[in-house]
């Protein structure tokens, strides 16, 4: 599977040690920490692994000030975009650099200028013939630092976890609705043969996503199925059915390679 190292499929089958992503905050000391500090962290869960990723970067007041004019000196990452306050309000943005501020200007938030990987799980999905099927839905979005006020509305109004909140209510509606239209065997073979209407809700959905958080700068650039899990004694089954198609084939193939041989003369 793309973009995830823990997950391991079969087919189209989940493995039971499924990864899914938290969207946080990360507190940091210094504005330069941002650069180095690792961007995912794993935490176990009782379900399965959680990917924490840092979106949001809130640095300390440890900065370095001059004696003589009591102004202080912030070095803002490449790759990052710095939120300025001024006597605790907001008053604009820092691109990366070296900057002199007097001590009632500060900095409350940085944002990296990279895409991120969200993945999640939507369980207990029932389909067309009410067999609950789990899948495994990923997307990739970025925060565009160019809009200064999508850039605003993202960390003073929505934040990391609302946002994660919001992508998983949108995914798992989404999802719920193309499965229920299908039976289990057509859930099963969903990877491997995905339909023009099942691409089309997708990109729809996608649009609808870019459209809804348009306002707080959040760009979704993908969005897709990666895998569908059924209950064990539906795997069996289809395990079954292939292992019988794949021994019937290889007979037939048999017996028409000794074909020719009936009609040799003696």
């Amino acid at each position: 599977k793309k973009n995830i190292t823990t997950m391991s499929f079969i087919n189209v089958t989940i493995s039971t040690h499924e990864t899914e992503t938290r969207l946080i905050t990360k507190e940091i000391a210094t504005c330069e920490d941002a650069a180095t500090v690792s961007s995912e962290e794993r935490q176990p869960l009782t379900s399965g692994k959680v990917l924490q990723v840092p979106v949001v970067f809130t640095p300390g007041v440890d900065r370095c000030c001059c004696g003589c004019c009591g102004f202080c000196g912030y070095t803002i990452p490449q790759g990052f975009v710095a939120l300025v306050n001024r006597h605790g309000r907001y008053v604009g943005q820092w691109r990366d650099g070296f900057y002199y501020a007097p001590p009632w200007v500060s900095i409350s938030h940085l944002l990296p200028c990279r895409s991120f990987n969200f993945n999640s799980s939507i369980r207990e999905c029932p389909t067309k013939d009410n067999c609950m099927v789990a899948v495994a839905v990923s997307l990739k979005f970025h925060i565009s630092t160019e809009e200064e006020k999508g850039c605003y509305n993202f960390c003073y109004r929505l934040g990391p976890r609302g946002l994660e909140e919001m992508l998983k209510a949108f995914c798992e509606e989404t999802i719920r609705g193309m499965f229920r239209k299908k039976t289990w065997k057509e859930a099963y073979a969903y990877i491997q043969d995905e339909s023009d209407t099942d691409k089309k809700t997708l990109a729809d959905q996608r649009r609808e996503l870019n459209d809804h958080f348009q306002q707080f700068g959040v760009v979704i650039e993908t969005l897709s199925i990666q895998g569908v899990h059924l209950p064990r004694e539906y795997e069996e089954t289809m395990k079954a059915v292939k292992g019988f198609e794949k021994t019937s084939n290889e007979k037939a193939a048999a017996a028409e390679y000794r074909a020719p041989d009936l009609w040799e003369d003696k």
